[in-house]
């Protein structure tokens, strides 16, 4: 069976495969994602060989993709304590370390507009960007006792002892607050 996958507007195809042996694909490639501008007008057609052939393309058809890192996770305030305390910061651990990199504290200056902003679209995309720096993130909601907006978040996916834990912490942003105040100390 031969694949063919492209976005709309652009030259070349990002699956263009004519070896294809069972009926379903998974197409990934490390460091590569599609960000959440280009995720809508996606095509597809397939062809099957028949005794040597090539028959004709199937009916073009469209779709969406996933952007990469999408999950928003939900949390009760108990949750996201528990899950920070036991997992990124245990008590006295020691484990936190000053953000010296200049181009990953952009980004996460960024993050922390974005969320503050109540961009999401804009946090993925940060997110993202540190994902392909190294920096494994994972966006969070608070659930309960939020009375005046949403309550978003970040905090280190990766936990003190693995080789790609950073010691950064974690965020929460309430959008909704009168006034606030960014600082990179």
């Amino acid at each position: 069976m031969k694949l063919y996958v492209v976005h709309s507007g652009t030259a070349f195809a990002l699956i263009d495969e004519d070896a294809i042996t069972i009926s379903s694909y998974h197409y990934s490639e490390a460091g590569a994602y599609i960000i959440a501008a280009n995720a809508n007008d996606w095509t597809w057609k397939v062809k099957a060989m028949v005794g040597g052939v090539w028959g004709e393309w199937s009916e073009i058809r469209t779709f969406s993709v996933e952007p990469v890192n999408t999950e928003l996770r939900q949390l009760t305030r108990d949750e996201f304590m528990t899950e920070f305390q036991e997992t990124i910061a245990p008590e006295n651990s020691g484990r936190f370390v000053r953000l010296t990199d200049p181009i990953i504290k952009g980004h996460f200056q960024t993050l922390v507009w974005a969320l503050l902003t109540d961009n999401l679209a804009t946090a993925q995309i940060e997110m993202n960007a540190l994902e392909l720096l190294g920096v494994k993130y994972k966006l969070v909601q608070i659930t309960n006792g939020v009375s005046a907006g949403p309550v978003y978040g970040f905090m280190e996916a990766s936990v003190p002892g693995n080789s790609n834990y950073h010691g950064w912490g974690a965020v929460l942003i309430r959008p909704a607050a009168a006034g606030y105040t960014m600082s990179d100390e």
